[in-house]
């Protein structure tokens, strides 16, 4: 919540604050990346406080963010547990996920973050992830680079 609140001071004009320090347009949006780890009721709460906000949005990843990474490789879930998802995705992904040249497979982490995708009352089943909803909004802004990149 404190990142949240964070972003409400920073964003939205109140009669505290008539100048928020990054004015937001209408076509603007804001977007919450969070993993599940151990946050419980406090991802309901920010969600419930996020729903309040016109283009704000949460995607939520189960059990860490390192589950996107690793849908830019594999078209399945892991068929094994996972404790480790930073050590996991080093040995599945050859040399780990490399941020400078392997976000050119966005594209198809999309499609298999969405193909595996399935939620439970809490959000994201394990092995889940909602960042392919982000990535469905950055993509038409980078495609044409993507396609320039790709072998």
């Amino acid at each position: 919540m404190g990142l949240f609140n964070n972003a409400c001071r920073r964003l939205i004009p109140s009669k505290d604050n008539l100048n928020p320090s990054y004015p937001l347009n209408d076509e603007d949006e804001v977007w919450f990346i969070i993993d599940t780890d151990d946050w419980g009721k406090e991802i309901l709460e920010l969600r419930e406080n996020i729903a309040k906000h016109p283009n704000w949005f949460v995607a939520q990843s189960n059990q860490c963010f390192e589950v996107w990474l690793y849908y830019h490789f594999h078209k399945n879930r892991p068929t094994e547990t996972v404790k480790n998802w930073k050590e996991f995705l080093n040995t599945v992904v050859k040399g780990g996920f490399n941020t400078k040249k392997h976000p050119i497979y966005l594209e198809e982490a999309i499609i298999n973050a969405e193909n595996n995708y399935s939620i439970n009352e809490h959000g994201p089943e394990i092995f889940c992830t909602e960042v392919f909803h982000l990535g469905k909004r950055i993509l038409p802004l980078v495609q044409d680079d993507i396609n320039l990149l790709l072998p």
